[in-house]
């Protein structure tokens, strides 16, 4: 590697957002518009509006978004690590320190790009030295991403170490004339995420922490992409279940994802009350499928509340670390 290759990692500052910006944009081809029925005609970046930018791969994809969630992840303790070659900053990992009920204590790696024109030169693996540096730092036993496996993505983790940790599949419900079942009432969430009493049963596509506090911190953006994004909770005689709504966004209006956060003492008759619930809740909004992900050792549970299996997903992946 020769001087103009040396590649320095550090954290990342509210200075560098424009960086991380032009690092997102630079894996987008082509712009286009977007109206009711989903992707439109082609545009140039200029031409968009804020929610058009963002449609194309989240708030990275324009500054003035990515200052509201530069706040957002400051809140939820999201650390940005970035990767610097030639005086430039070329890559960047979200990593966020975690702990929950189920998978104890981790770093959980998020949002992870390199430039376009630096990538195979070693950016992204400096980044994951960087983040196990951080783990290890902070005495987590593992780090867990949720990749595509087979992909370009999962074949980076699986070069630096990362095995598939826990089995995932996708579920549905069909919501036909849904109705309210007796014995649970609607009550409204706590504004901090349940990590003592309870563990996120479906949904799992981020931390659990991230995803409840996305509902309570975030909604500038959330309202930016159109669609429904909120946390309820369901009182039944076994456990109060809370559960996140996210859906009725283009092109698919009528499917919606659905997280659960349970208590291990929910009984399967009261789960399946709660899904009932929350699918005449989703119905009302216009919803005629519930979708989710969830660990493959939690299927059989969640098809005895009225899902049912579709296909399996990509593993959880987790590498270990030498903890002392």
């Amino acid at each position: 590697m020769g001087e103009r290759d040396v590649i320095r990692t550090r954290r990342a500052t509210v200075r560098d957002l424009p960086s991380l910006v032009d690092i997102n944009k630079s894996d987008v081809t082509e712009w286009h518009h977007f109206d009711r029925h989903g992707r439109g005609a082609k545009a140039t970046y200029e031409k968009l509006t804020e929610r058009e930018r963002t449609m194309h791969g989240g708030p990275w994809m324009s500054l003035q978004s990515l200052q509201g969630y530069w706040l957002f992840a400051q809140k939820c303790e999201i650390i940005c690590l970035v990767a610097e070659m030639d005086n430039r900053v070329v890559g960047h990992l979200d990593v966020i320190p975690t702990r929950e009920r189920e998978l104890g204590s981790y770093l959980y790696l998020d949002v992870f790009m390199v430039h376009r024109l630096f990538r195979r030169r070693g950016v992204g693996t400096e980044l994951l030295k960087a983040a196990e540096r951080l783990a290890i730092e902070k005495g987590l036993p593992r780090m867990i991403v949720l990749a595509d496996y087979e992909g370009p993505g999962g074949l980076t983790y699986r070069k630096f170490g990362f095995k598939a940790y826990l089995e995932m599949c996708q579920l549905e419900a069909k919501i036909k004339d849904a109705l309210m079942p007796s014995g649970i009432r609607i009550l409204n969430p706590p504004s901090e995420p349940p990590l003592d009493s309870h563990h996120m049963l479906c949904g799992w596509f981020n931390t659990p922490a991230k995803l409840w506090k996305d509902c309570f911190e975030f909604e500038e953006f959330e309202l930016q992409l159109d669609w429904h994004r909120f946390i309820l909770s369901l009182v039944t005689k076994s456990g109060v279940v809370h559960f996140l709504l996210g859906g009725g966004s283009y092109p698919e209006r009528s499917k919606f994802d659905v997280c659960m956060w349970v208590p291990t003492s929910i009984e399967t008759t009261d789960l399946s009350k709660a899904v009932k619930g929350i699918e005449k809740i989703a119905q009302t909004l216009g919803a005629e499928t519930l979708t989710t992900t969830a660990f493959e050792k939690d299927r059989k549970m969640l098809e005895a509340a009225g899902f049912t299996w579709i296909k399996r997903h990509d593993p959880l992946l987790s590498k270990e670390l030498p903890i002392n």
